[in-house]
């Protein structure tokens, strides 16, 4: 600072010199004492005095917070869901389908069979005829085989036995059938005939008969 202003002074002598014309030195000197009391080096200045700080500090914000979390227990909310169950309907049964039972086929027998070689003999004794026709157990059981082919089928035609032959769908008693043969085929009425087969079934509420002789 002092070399500062010794150069201004230094400065402000040749300007007055030159203004003048004169060569009159101007002397110039600083009193050090004077000098040093102008330029004496300011007084550090003192920090002005900080306000105090009424805040909490981050320490007491740390203990508080932890102590509020090791004393306060956390509310458990319980959310309480309330299911309604609608009931079941109870199935009702299936009714089991009944069961179509398939027709029993009905076999007449050795009686009938009886009936029908006496209606026959009785029509033959009608014509004069003094021979008596008689069962054959060998041609009935063609007989009833042809009678079971026919109801199976539902319906009557003759077969292919090679016997004389009467076929029915009538569903009438065994002396009646045999009545009805002789009328039917005239060769049972007569005593070109000895030996007779009868077959007779009933089955779907029909009834089905063959008549065979030789």
């Amino acid at each position: 600072m002092k070399k500062i202003l010794a150069a201004m002074l230094a400065i402000s002598s040749l300007s007055l010199m030159t203004a003048c014309g004169q060569k009159t030195e101007i002397s110039v000197s600083a009193s050090p004492v004077a000098t040093e009391a102008a330029v004496s080096p300011s007084a550090p200045a003192t920090p002005a005095p900080s306000p105090k700080q009424t805040g909490v500090s981050d320490e007491q914000i740390t203990k508080e917070t932890t102590k509020l979390q090791t004393t306060t227990k956390p509310k458990t909310t319980t959310n309480t869901t309330t299911t309604q169950t609608t009931p079941k309907a109870t199935p009702r049964p299936t009714a089991k389908p009944t069961a179509t039972l398939a027709p029993q086929m009905e076999v007449l027998g050795s009686s009938y069979n009886n009936e029908v070689v006496r209606g026959i003999n009785a029509c033959r004794a009608d014509f004069g005829v003094t021979t008596q026709a008689s069962l054959n157990s060998s041609m009935c059981a063609k007989a009833l085989a042809h009678a079971k082919e026919m109801a199976k089928a539902g319906k009557r035609y003759h077969s292919s036995l090679g016997y004389t032959e009467m076929v029915s769908s009538a569903k009438i008693g065994g002396y009646g059938m045999g009545q009805d043969t002789c009328v039917h085929v005239s060769a049972f009425a007569s005593d070109e005939i000895t030996q007779i087969g009868v077959g007779a079934v009933r089955y779907n509420g029909k009834q089905y008969t063959c008549v065979i002789g030789i």
